[in-house]
């Protein structure tokens, strides 16, 4: 992800079929499991991007809607998912927690061991810090080398470039 935010590529936009094998897409959405699952206690995670590159949910259009829905339904049928959680950060970082400004949803299931949460805000300073990197990330996504950030911005995210 991050290499390809230090290229001015969207991973969502631009999808690495290597890394994210699309098991579903209609005319407005993508879906596939989560590479990273990473998370404690889930046994789906599902990302849906929208294929539009947009921020908010102000900016969809009522078919992108509708074929949200209907993303919703292939999952349930194909995974016969048990229960569980649709999420989708929107907007301003320091109001949703998120780290890729591109609209998309989380469908997770958690496995039954233990607590599973969502995180859509932090501490303050938590909070200034995400949104900080994620205004770096979203530069470089834009075309900003690496050796032309500050020395500040260089040092908030050397270390999380790999």
């Amino acid at each position: 992800m991050v290499k390809n935010l230090q290229e001015g590529i969207c991973p969502f936009c631009q999808i690495d079929h290597k890394i994210n094998e699309i098991l579903y897409e209609n005319d407005s959405w993508r879906a596939w499991v989560n590479p990273v699952l990473g998370k404690k206690n889930t046994a789906l995670h599902l990302v849906i991007p929208c294929k539009r590159h947009i921020t908010h949910v102000r900016q969809l259009r009522r078919d992108e809607g509708a074929d949200l829905v209907d993303v919703f339904n292939w999952a349930d049928i194909e995974f016969e998912l048990p229960g569980g959680g649709v999420t989708m950060r929107f907007g301003d970082p320091l109001f949703n927690a998120g780290t890729i400004r591109h609209l998309h949803c989380n469908i997770q299931v958690p496995d039954g061991n233990g607590k599973l949460e969502v995180t859509l805000a932090k501490d303050k300073d938590k909070i200034l810090w995400h949104w900080k990197v994620v205004a770096i990330y979203e530069k470089m996504r834009l075309g900003t080398p690496f050796e032309s950030l500050s020395p500040e911005e260089q040092e908030l995210v050397k270390d999380r470039l790999g």
